[in-house]
């Protein structure tokens, strides 16, 4: 027997599956971290054009070589970093894309898949949907 709360996120998913509102929040968290790597990426280019000015400033002797020593490793650290932070918004990406997806296969079957699930799943999935709830303040009398 389904409980009270199993048959509200059933059909709650069977209109989530048309609600335009999921698509277009996913497709702006991409965006946003679409520009965020974008940005990133004119960054990797800023840290190795400078690298490439100073490695030149070194061979003709305007700068000496612990200046240089020091400023390459500054910016090679700093190249670095910026790297790391654009495999995370890849993985972001890659997992919101991951995410939408198991959400609209579940709502396109939800009846049919949710019943095969495990009842440890199903806690799993009914937590977290449930974990964006929120409790309004009720004056009982």
């Amino acid at each position: 027997m389904v409980n009270y709360l199993e048959s509200y996120v059933l059909k709650y998913l069977l209109v989530f599956r048309q609600d335009i509102f999921f698509q277009v929040l996913f497709l702006d968290i991409n965006k946003d971290n679409q520009q965020r790597i974008d940005a990133l990426k004119a960054d990797v280019q800023k840290f190795e054009n400078r690298i490439k000015m100073i490695y030149i400033d070194k061979l003709d002797g305007k700068i000496s070589e612990d200046f240089w020593i020091k400023q390459h490793n500054d910016f090679n650290t700093r190249l670095i970093q910026t790297e790391e932070l654009i495999i995370k918004h890849h993985k972001a990406i890659k997992t919101h894309i991951e995410t939408a997806d198991a959400w609209l296969e579940l709502a396109n079957n939800a009846s049919s898949k949710y019943f095969l699930l495990s009842y440890q799943d199903r806690a799993l999935l009914l937590k977290n949907y449930c974990q964006n709830f929120c409790k309004e303040t009720v004056k009982l009398s």
